[in-house]
């Protein structure tokens, strides 16, 4: 799981977004729901004041590739 999320981290970074990591310490399903929704609003709410298609996601094909490759390094 971390090696998606290392994935998709340098997918949306080679791609020149900003990108915010976070580490949560305390790990409760509700809390978490409720962080993940916060961001998703916030991301839809402001891709929409910029004029931004909110459900394109042109780095999910190179996340996926980065993360294949790393997958396979560990295999060797």
């Amino acid at each position: 799981m971390s090696l998606a999320a290392e994935g998709v981290y340098e997918a949306l970074r080679q791609k020149g977004a900003e990108v915010l990591m976070m580490d949560i310490k305390k790990r409760k399903e509700y809390e978490i729901g409720k962080l993940l929704c916060f961001f998703m609003l916030l991301c839809h709410l402001s891709s929409l004041k910029i004029g931004v298609e909110t459900f394109n996601q042109p780095a999910v094909e190179l996340s996926k590739n980065i993360t294949y490759s790393k997958l396979k390094g560990l295999l060797k």
